[in-house]
């Protein structure tokens, strides 16, 4: 009888110690799930921070070469206004080779800009707000309201954003 009882002893102990087991593998379970749902959130986190700190270069790197280039396009209207007046004077030799020589660097200029996709707004009759910044507005008779008069300042697109409006005078 002794031996059944310490039989029943054993077993309760060993039940008792089994559903101990068993209690503490369900806390560690919990635990390592806790700690695998933080890992991936964590994880998770980073990635995303990873991805807003790209695109945030990505940004500052658009916005430094848009301003660059901005910088470069009032060069560019020097060498046309240049250009462009020199060619109202009388031809001369040395003339033709200052022009020449004007016309080779504003050329560079060109094939620089167009290397960094800025291309010129071409020339649209009717005002765009998208695409233009009226400087006047006048009343014409040869033109209809809302049309281009004039284009006062030629305006650049770069990757189809505008770089700079064309700066223009507008019929009434």
């Amino acid at each position: 009888m002794e031996d059944s009882k310490e039989k029943k002893q054993s077993d309760s102990i060993n039940v008792s110690s089994g559903k101990q087991e068993d209690a503490q593998l369900q806390v560690c379970k919990k635990e390592r799930d806790e700690w695998k749902d933080r890992t991936l959130r964590a994880t998770a986190d980073f990635v995303n921070y990873k991805k807003r700190v790209e695109k945030e270069q990505a940004l500052w790197s658009r916005r430094a070469q848009a301003a660059i280039l901005t910088d470069l396009l009032d060069t560019v209207d020097d060498f046309d206004r240049a250009i462009a007046e020199h060619e109202k004077k009388e031809r001369t030799p040395e003339l033709d080779a200052w022009l020449a020589g004007f016309e080779l660097i504003r050329n560079k200029f060109t094939k620089l800009l167009s290397k960094h996709n800025v291309i010129e707004i071409e020339q649209i009759k009717t005002f765009d707000p998208q695409l233009h910044e009226a400087l006047v507005h006048l009343e014409s008779k040869e033109h209809k309201p809302g049309q281009i008069i004039e284009v006062m300042q030629k305006g650049y697109l770069i990757k189809d954003q505008v770089l700079r409006p064309a700066k223009v005078s507008v019929s009434k």
